[in-house]
Formats: C-alpha cells, sequence, structure tokens
C-alpha cells in the first residue's frame, strides 16, 4: 500500500486501503472522490485462478448505510456501474478484484460512448504504460463541473436511485509511468 500512494495522497478524507488500491470516500456523492493504483506487471498480468465473473457488485459494508450506494441505485438509470480502477487492472488476485467491485470504487458512467469505449481504451492504455515501463500509478476521479448560466455558475448534476447516488458531470484519469531509467512519462 505504501508503493500505490508514493506521491502523496490528494485528500485524507474517508480513506479506503484496499488490498490492490486506495479510494477516499464521498458521503455526498456515494462514491469515490479519487482512486489510485499501482500497476506492475505482478497485478495486470492475468492468473488462472481469477475470474471477473466470480466478481459481483456489492455495497461496500465500510460505509454507513445512510451514505452507501447500493446497486438498486443504478438499476434502470440508464448509466453502467462505472469502475474507477478498472478490474482489469487487478487480474492477479480474486481478492484484489473483488475489491474493484465495491460499490465504493464505482461511479455512476454512461455506457455506450464512455464506459465500454472511451473510458475502456484509457484504462488499457494505463496497462499499456506499465508494461512497457517499470510501473504506472494511476489516479482516477469524478469531478462535478460548473455550468453557467446567464452570468452565473451552478454546480448541477443528476441523481439516481433511492439513495440520491450523484453522476458525475466529468472524469480524470492520471496516469504517472516510470521508467526503467528513473524518468517519468505522464499522461493525463
Amino acid at each position: 500500500r505504501n508503493e500505490i500512494m508514493k506521491y502523496g495522497y490528494p485528500t485524507m478524507d474517508n480513506l479506503k486501503q484496499l488490498n490492490d488500491h486506495v479510494l477516499a470516500y464521498s458521503n455526498v456523492h456515494k462514491g469515490p472522490l479519487w482512486v489510485c493504483e499501482h500497476l506492475t506487471d505482478y497485478n495486470i498480468n492475468f492468473n488462472k485462478s481469477v475470474s471477473r465473473s466470480a466478481s459481483k457488485f456489492v455495497p461496500d459494508s465500510s460505509v454507513h448505510p445512510m451514505f452507501r450506494a447500493y446497486n438498486s441505485d443504478f438499476l434502470g438509470s440508464g448509466f453502467d456501474r462505472g469502475h474507477l480502477a478498472a478490474a482489469a487492472n487487478h487480474k492477479n488476485s480474486q481478492l484484489a478484484m473483488n475489491d474493484t467491485f465495491y460499490l465504493s470504487n464505482i461511479c455512476p458512467q454512461i455506457g455506450k460512448g464512455l464506459n465500454r469505449s472511451k473510458w475502456n481504451e484509457l484504462e488499457k492504455r494505463a496497462r499499456a504504460l506499465a508494461r512497457k515501463h517499470t510501473s504506472a500509478h494511476v489516479l482516477t476521479g469524478p469531478l462535478y463541473l460548473p455550468t453557467v448560466i446567464g452570468n452565473e455558475k451552478f454546480v448541477k448534476y443528476k441523481l439516481i436511485g433511492d439513495n440520491n447516488v450523484a453522476v458525475p458531470t466529468h472524469f480524470f484519469k492520471v496516469i504517472v509511468a516510470r521508467t526503467q531509467k528513473g524518468g517519468f512519462i505522464l499522461e493525463s
């Protein structure tokens, strides 16, 4: 875990340290503020005993029930349950992959056009950089950016489900790859 957060914590609020990633949870948005991963050959390489189909989306029992997201919040919402720590980044351990299915690691994402396409391509790019270089640190999170109406700015976002899970207006992903010579490649 120390290696995951080698370059520091964006915030110290509601930290959750899992087997292969660290996140900060938002009780207000009922999802992650950010998720950090350290990708290496070890955690992204396929292990025959690990199966994505054995992992299930589950509420995070470490989050107070009043602030949790539930699968029912996503049902019929028109949004995918989008991983911020990608399941495919944690294929070496069933426990590490299962950890990516906690709803504390999930944000509502548009399926076609984002989660199942461009976002997936970005996740693949992070793994490719980790394979090409020594490793890659990946910081991912939701954004709730303002819109301008007249001369005023407002932060407006959709809420889904009975538990009012916030739908981000945007997402970010920063990938910092460490080279063999000790330098860095930064992509955002």
